[in-house]
């Protein structure tokens, strides 16, 4: 996610007492075109509007005309931890479900998307029918005992808890006994700084540790998690997923390319040409040209 564009501040909606106790959460801290068009086909597709949890440590980010529920460093001190992790905008996803779960106090579910996937129609419709229906206390892709800790899961040793839960938290489904656990979870391991634990390990091991049902998207969804790339890295270009046919379709990390070239020219991402392979091979010949020359201007800068 790149840093957010300040535009005038608009008076953001307040976040509404959904009928179905289900909370439809957009995880970001910027606003774009990208971002719209996801809350739009979300909205489609769930019957209500989501509500953008956005970080604004950096500055406003314009909701436009969805609700907004604001994750500032004030925000996060009233959570009543004891440390704070310098990185939690990119660390600490749960942060945002803690926020949402003080800002929507009647809601039972939570779903939480980010920013960055890109989720046509369809595919937003098969979503919205089973986080509606599943009675799964979690879920997310890759949701799963591995068998081996995950990087950011094995500090959870040192607290005698599971340490074998992985995910991937680009979307993630749970109950609000879940969010309320995982809350307890990161409030004792930030007793310890020392300790790294990502938000994919305190959900995943929230939910191993209290014995809680949960499920594998990509098993519970195959066609819609087998339709595109689901991963971490390296990026997609939004642009060319447009025109791919009418069948479920989401993929992860997807990005438009005014966003790749602002994260190239502000030096907040360490893009290379092999890092944005697949945005290369995906662009039209004008987007292509206007991503080389962003490289070029900031290699010779560095030069």
């Amino acid at each position: 996610m790149r840093s957010p564009i300040h535009r005038r501040e608009t008076q953001p909606l307040p976040v509404p007492d959904l009928p179905s106790k289900l909370a439809v959460l957009i995880r970001t801290n910027t606003s774009d075109d990208s971002l719209m068009a996801l809350a739009e086909t979300m909205e489609k597709a769930f019957g209500v509007k989501p509500s953008l949890v956005a970080d604004e440590s950096r500055g406003h980010v314009d909701a436009g005309r969805f609700p907004k529920i604001s994750l500032t460093p004030q925000v996060i001190k009233g959570f009543g931890f004891a440390s704070i992790p310098r990185n939690w905008g990119w660390f600490c996803g749960d942060f945002s479900l803690y926020a949402a779960m003080q800002a929507c106090p009647h809601a039972t579910r939570f779903l939480m998307i980010e920013d960055d996937v890109f989720i046509n129609d369809a595919g937003a419709t098969e979503l919205a029918d089973f986080a509606k229906s599943t009675e799964l206390c979690g879920a997310a892709f890759g949701l799963q005992v591995k068998d081996r800790p995950p990087k950011y899961s094995t500090d959870l040793a040192q607290l005698d808890l599971s340490n074998l839960g992985g995910c991937l938290f680009p979307l993630t489904i749970m109950n609000r006994r879940v969010v309320v656990e995982m809350m307890k979870l990161r409030g004792r391991v930030q007793e310890h700084p020392h300790l790294r634990v990502n938000d994919e390990g305190i959900f995943a091991n929230t939910i191993i540790e209290n014995g809680l049902a949960f499920g594998d998207l990509s098993v519970c969804l195959p066609a819609l998690f087998s339709s595109g790339p689901f991963s971490t890295n390296p990026p997609f270009l939004r642009e060319s997923f447009a025109g791919m046919g009418d069948g479920p379709l989401i993929a992860h990390p997807v990005l438009p390319a005014a966003r790749i070239i602002d994260r190239i020219e502000q030096r907040i991402r360490p893009y290379s040409r092999f890092r944005l392979r697949h945005v290369l091979r995906g662009a039209t010949p004008e987007i292509r040209a206007r991503i080389e020359a962003a490289l070029i201007a900031r290699e010779a800068d560095q030069a």
